[in-house]
């Protein structure tokens, strides 16, 4: 839905509080913990959110060059719904030690856009700082005219890359922290004053914490893989 600029930011700010000021209900910290199959989390309101993610690592885990093959198709392609739900169903019996999960194509690409940044740029020395880097070449796969079809998938990604390549160090910060810690609200609330400029024009964005991570991790994904193949300059 197109809105105009006053009115994007004010339900924009209205949905990012909710979203990320609810407090914590654990207090761990530090990198996410690498599982082989994710368990089903039965008590606490973000018991889904802790299940996806353990279950989105295990599956880059096992199947990396499928997952990568995910991430390069365009989202109005018409195999694309059918190949995303193919990787949810086949990772099931070796991801999810029991119980069951329900797909949500948009949760589940962020999920796994965590897990693969976390996989391909695992040390200290990953990029953050993209000054140089003139753009990742993921927008430009669309061409001028972005299908419907691509449209709410695009906007997330160059909201997450808008925000990464204004601070890509606290965005990487932000992916390392433990899904519902403290340490993860803090760096989530450090991350707001890049926010709101980050919005694309023209679109509203609803925000849950799940959703709003897995942007940030494909937008510095791309950025990241670009800086990595020593894309063109900025002018």
């Amino acid at each position: 839905m197109k809105t105009g600029g006053g009115r994007r930011r004010l339900v924009f700010g209205a949905l990012l509080a909710a979203a990320i000021c609810a407090p914590a209900e654990a207090q761990e910290t530090g990198t996410l913990i690498q599982r082989k199959a994710a368990q089903i989390q039965d008590r606490g309101k973000n018991a889904a959110r802790l299940t996806m993610e353990s279950f989105a690592q295990c599956l880059v885990s096992r199947s990396r060059g499928r997952v990568t093959k995910f991430a390069e198709m365009r989202v109005d392609d018409a195999a694309y719904g059918k190949y995303l739900r193919s990787l949810f169903d086949a990772a099931g019996d070796a991801c999810l030690s029991g119980g069951q999960l329900q797909f949500n194509s948009v949760v589940f690409r962020g999920t796994v856009f965590q897990a693969l940044y976390a996989a391909e740029f695992p040390t200290a020395d990953a990029p953050v700082e993209f000054s140089t880097v003139a753009s990742s070449g993921y927008r430009a796969r669309y061409g001028d005219a972005v299908p419907d079809a691509a449209r709410s998938a695009l906007a997330l990604e160059q909201f997450g890359e808008c925000v990464a390549r204004a601070d890509g160090a606290g965005v990487r910060a932000l992916l390392g922290a433990n899904a519902n810690s403290s340490d993860e609200t803090a760096r989530f609330n450090a991350l707001v004053p890049r926010f709101s400029a980050c919005i694309p024009k023209g679109e509203t964005l609803a925000f849950s914490k799940i959703i709003l991570k897995g942007a940030l991790a494909e937008g510095l994904y791309w950025l990241s893989k670009a800086a990595e193949s020593g894309a063109p300059a900025a002018p």
